[in-house]
């Protein structure tokens, strides 16, 4: 009997996950790519809506992904994952294992830093609802 159960309920699974119910396929956002001069940027993408941030990290090929913004236009940043004049670590006791952690974090170009605030971007986009594809190709 309690095999007749669990056997109809790993038919029922199977067959949710064949029909979809596995996952969300069905996104509502904006997805990209975030490049300069051909190549990916290493950071973080921000688009701003009436005050309210919505964040992506840059992933190693430029691709970033918003999810469920609101709808109307937004003001974009693009930020680096290391400011420029960061410190060097190098020659402290931990050195070497925090270099490795940064290493291994950033892949790609740095954005310049004007692309780091609004009011110096001049990146804008307006979402109009469901799966939006926006890239955005950086100007040194």
């Amino acid at each position: 009997m309690l095999w007749k159960a669990l056997s109809g309920l790993g038919l029922t699974l199977a067959l949710g996950l064949v029909a979809g119910y596995g996952g969300n396929t069905n996104k509502e956002g904006i997805t990209g790519k975030v490049t300069m001069n051909g190549q990916p940027v290493a950071g973080e993408i921000v688009f701003s809506f009436s005050g309210k941030d919505f964040r992506s990290p840059i992933g190693p090929d430029g691709n970033y992904e918003i999810v469920k913004p609101p709808a109307g236009e937004a003001s974009v940043t693009v930020k680096s994952m290391l400011p420029s004049g960061a410190p060097n670590i190098k020659g402290s006791a931990t050195a070497g294992a925090a270099e490795t952690n940064l290493s291994s974090k950033k892949s790609g170009v740095d954005a310049p830093a004007k692309y780091g605030k609004a009011e110096t971007s001049g990146l804008k986009y307006t979402y109009k609802g469901g799966q939006e594809k926006k890239d955005f190709e950086l100007t040194p």
